[in-house]
C-alpha cells in the first residue's frame, strides 16, 4: 500500500515540477545556453546588461505561461515566441538598432529559428495526441535539437571571439567585424572552425551527448507507454488518472457508491457446448461491449469474475448521480446485448441472456492486497447485496433488479416498479427490490413454495 502511494506520488506533477520540466525539456534551451555562455566572461558584465536580464525575465514569463496554457496547440506556439519577441523588442528599443540588421545577427536569427522549429514540433506532437506512434520520435528529435544547440552556440561564440580579437588587433575593419556577426558568415566560418582538432572534440561530444540522451529518452518513453498501456487496462484509465492526481484515494475511505453485478445466465451449460477457445473469444466480445457501455456512463469495471462483471459508480471521484448512471448503464447494456446477440446468431452461437443487480450504499474504497500485489476496489455489505440481488433476476423473470435504496436515489423518472420484499441469502434484514416487468412476475415467496423451500 505504502509502496503504491509512493510510486504514484512520484508521478504526480505539481506546478513547480511542471515549470522545471518545461524550461529544461521543452522550451528555452537556446536562451539558457546563451546566458550560460555569457557567464563565461569573468567580469560578468555582459550577463548583467539590460538585454540579457530582460531575456532571463522573458524566459521565466514564457515558461510560466506555457505551464498554464501550453497544453493547447495555438497558445503553445505563440507563447513559445514570447522570449525571443521580448528580447528582440528590448534590444531594438534600448540599443536603437535597425530591425532588419538586428534580425540578421547570427545568434538573434538562430534564437528565432530554434524557437519556431521546436514549438512547431511540440504543436504537431500535441495535435497527434500522446498515443500516436510519431509522438515518441518527435520528442526524441526535440531533445536532440536541445542538446545539439550547445555545439552550435560554441561555434558561434568562437567565430565571434575570433573576429573581435582580429578587430582589436587592427587586422580587420569594422565592416568585417559586423559581417562576422551576421548569419551570412556562418557558411564561411564552418571550415575554419573545424580546422582545429579541439573544435572537433567539442562538436563530436555534443553529437554524442545528443544521441545518448535521445536514445535514453526513446527507451524511457517506450517504457512509459508500456506501463500506461498496462495500467489503463489492468486498473482502468479513469482510476489511474484520478489516483495519479490524488494518491490519498488509495487509502481505505468510506464512500457512497452504486454497485452493479451482472452474470450470464446458464453460462455453464453454454460453455459445455463450445470449445475453450470459442468460450474465451465469446467472453472477450461480451466484456468488450460491457467496457464500452460502462465507459459511456462514467462507471468503473472493478473486476471480471468468470462470466460475471462487477461495476462501481461513484469512484474514485465522488458523484451525486451514481445511482442513475448505474441504472442507465444497465438499460444501455441490455440494448447493446441485443445487437451482440444478432451477430452471434448469424455466426451460429446461442444468444446470451444476462441478469443485472444494482444496489446503492456505503463501501470501503481503496487499495487492498499484500505488499507485492494489490488492487483498487471496494468492499462492504453493499457489494454483497448487489451480488445477491443479481442472482434473483432469473427468479423474477426480468433482466434488471435494483434495491429500494437505488430506486430512492434515482434522479429521473423510471419504469421500475416494486416487485417484492425479499430476504437475501446470508442476510437477516429483508430488502425491497424493484424491476421492470418484461414478463409475468414470479413472487419470491411463490418461487420458494414451488421449489419446496
Amino acid at each position: 500500500m505504502k509502496v503504491l502511494e509512493q510510486s504514484i506520488g512520484g508521478f504526480k506533477v505539481n506546478r513547480a515540477t511542471a515549470f522545471f520540466n518545461e524550461i529544461i525539456l521543452n522550451s528555452g534551451q537556446y536562451a539558457i545556453f546563451y546566458l550560460l555562455f555569457e557567464l563565461s566572461d569573468e567580469s560578468l558584465v555582459n550577463f548583467f546588461t539590460a538585454g540579457h536580464v530582460t531575456l532571463l525575465l522573458a524566459l521565466v514569463l514564457q515558461t510560466m505561461l506555457l505551464v498554464g496554457y501550453g497544453q493547447n496547440i495555438f497558445p503553445r506556439f505563440f507563447i513559445s515566441l514570447v522570449a525571443p519577441f521580448v528580447y528582440s523588442f528590448t534590444n531594438i528599443v534600448l540599443k536603437d538598432k535597425v530591425p532588419s540588421e538586428f534580425f540578421l545577427e547570427s545568434t538573434h536569427f538562430c534564437f528565432w529559428a530554434y524557437s519556431i522549429v521546436v514549438s512547431t514540433l511540440q504543436c504537431i506532437s500535441l495535435y497527434l495526441t500522446a498515443k500516436h506512434s510519431l509522438v515518441k520520435w518527435l520528442d526524441v528529435l526535440v531533445v536532440m535539437i536541445n542538446v545539439s544547440i550547445f555545439s552550435f552556440l560554441y561555434f558561434l561564440f568562437e567565430a565571434h571571439d575570433t573576429a573581435h580579437e582580429l578587430y582589436k588587433s587592427g587586422k580587420v575593419g569594422k565592416e568585417t567585424l559586423d559581417h562576422a556577426y551576421s548569419i551570412f558568415s556562418i557558411p564561411e566560418n564552418i571550415p575554419l572552425f573545424f580546422f582545429f582538432s579541439t573544435h572537433w572534440y567539442i562538436f563530436l561530444a555534443g553529437v554524442f551527448l545528443a544521441v545518448s540522451i535521445a536514445y535514453s529518452r526513446y527507451h524511457l518513453l517506450t517504457l512509459k507507454n508500456m506501463l500506461q498501456y498496462l495500467s489503463d487496462r489492468l486498473v482502468g484509465e479513469a482510476i489511474v488518472n484520478t489516483l495519479m492526481q490524488n494518491p490519498a484515494l488509495l487509502k481505505g475511505h468510506k464512500q457512497d457508491v452504486t454497485v452493479l453485478f451482472s452474470d450470464i445466465r446458464s453460462f455453464t451449460t453454454l460453455s459445455e457446448k463450445l470449445s475453450t477457445e470459442k468460450v474465451f473469444s465469446l467472453l472477450n466480445r461480451y466484456f468488450s461491449v460491457w467496457e464500452r457501455v460502462v465507459e459511456q456512463h462514467g462507471g468503473v469495471i472493478d473486476k471480471f469474475i468468470g462470466d460475471a462483471v462487477m461495476v462501481v459508480f461513484g469512484i474514485p471521484q465522488k458523484t451525486d448521480d451514481h445511482a442513475q448512471k448505474a441504472v442507465d448503464c444497465a438499460q444501455a447494456m441490455i440494448r447493446a446485448l441485443e445487437e451482440l446477440n444478432a451477430s452471434l446468431i448469424v455466426e451460429g452461437y446461442d444468444p446470451l441472456s444476462i441478469g443485472i443487480g444494482i444496489h446503492t450504499g456505503e463501501v470501503l474504497a481503496g487499495s487492498i492486497g499484500g505488499e507485492r500485489r494489490f488492487e483498487y476496489t471496494v468492499i462492504g455489505d453493499s457489494v454483497n447485496i448487489a451480488s445477491r440481488i443479481e442472482s434473483l433476476t432469473k427468479d423474477f423473470a426480468t433482466p434488471i433488479l435494483i434495491s429500494e435504496t437505488t430506486h430512492q436515489h434515482l434522479t429521473a423518472s423510471s419504469d421500475f416498479q416494486r416487485f417484492d420484499e425479499v430476504k437475501l441469502k446470508g442476510k437477516d434484514q429483508q430488502v425491497t427490490i424493484y424491476g421492470i416487468p418484461t414478463a409475468p412476475k414470479v413472487r419470491f415467496s411463490d418461487f420458494h413454495k414451488a421449489n419446496g423451500r
